[in-house]
């Protein structure tokens, strides 16, 4: 691996920034917001290193953009296992759909009632279900406001129609697939909750499965399912990017500094937390 800069001062990409000789946080960290923080409170003329796993977790949906280039150096080591979601007490759905998505919505709506558990039907506005229990139908033409958004990153979930992506940076995992192994409703862990995916529309030309007897059943256990566990970021393809405006310079304990070298915490093997450390500073 390429030298660290010269007396640069090494630290966890953690909250308080410990120094790298402590242990390592045990949750996932805020990646983006503290990139961010560094971003706006160190000199500009300071070069930031990050060594990053190829995976990690605590990665927000959309790239960091920064003010300034980052050396975003790729190291040996994996995330540790991370604590399941918890599982979903019980189906209760809230629908919001346009005039454009009803009909699909209406196969939901007939599912919940064989649960005997009957939908709410209610506006496709952005506000928040009051019970984060309820399962929230995305079945709207615009895009998830970003306040359901912040919603489900605290424990909410939220199925989305075929029209609308799952973020990028996460890897989906399947809930439900029909007889030939394809993949119906995906899902990925986001924050706290869940987005969840129908890959196809819910129409019967596209998902025969709609007119089988057993389709509240096999939604039910799709959503009955074991937790989504975060699912890590791929270092490779979450390198910051520029372009953000420089923030005004302030004092800061960090601005004498004349590099900063971070380390994402999920570090499984704690490279640079042995000796190794020595040899590469």
């Amino acid at each position: 691996m390429q030298a660290l800069p010269a007396n640069a001062r090494k630290h966890w990409l953690a909250v308080g920034f410990p120094s790298l000789d402590s242990d390592p946080p045990a949750d996932a960290q805020p990646i983006a917001s503290l990139l961010r923080q560094l971003d706006a409170e160190l000199p500009s003329e300071a070069p930031l290193v990050v060594l990053a796993t190829t995976q990690f977790d605590g990665a927000d949906a959309r790239l960091p953009i920064l003010s300034r280039s980052v050396d975003w150096r790729i190291v040996a080591g994996a995330p540790p296992s991370t604590p399941m979601v918890t599982a979903l007490a019980a189906p209760r759905l809230q629908i919001r759909s346009d005039s454009a998505h009803r009909t699909q919505a209406g196969y939901l709506h007939a599912a919940s009632r064989a649960w005997q558990a009957p939908a709410e039907f209610t506006a496709s506005s952005a506000a928040c279900p009051n019970n984060q229990q309820i399962v929230l139908v995305w079945f709207v033409s615009d895009s998830l406001p970003t306040t359901l958004l912040e919603w489900v990153a605290h424990g909410g979930t939220v199925i989305l129609d075929s029209s609308h992506a799952l973020p990028q940076s996460r890897h989906p995992v399947s809930l439900w697939q029909n007889a030939a192994g394809i993949d119906l409703l995906q899902a990925i862990a986001y924050g706290k909750g869940r987005l969840l995916r129908f890959t196809r529309p819910l129409q019967p030309a596209q998902m025969a499965e709609l007119l089988n007897a057993e389709f509240p059943q096999h939604l039910h256990d799709a959503l009955q399912a074991p937790g989504v566990a975060p699912i890590p970021a791929d270092a490779r393809t979450y390198r910051p990017q520029t372009g953000a405006n420089a923030y005004p310079q302030a004092p800061y304990s960090l601005q004498p500094w004349l590099a900063l070298v971070l380390a994402l915490v999920f570090l499984s093997e704690r490279w640079l937390a042995t000796g190794r450390r020595g040899e590469q500073a």
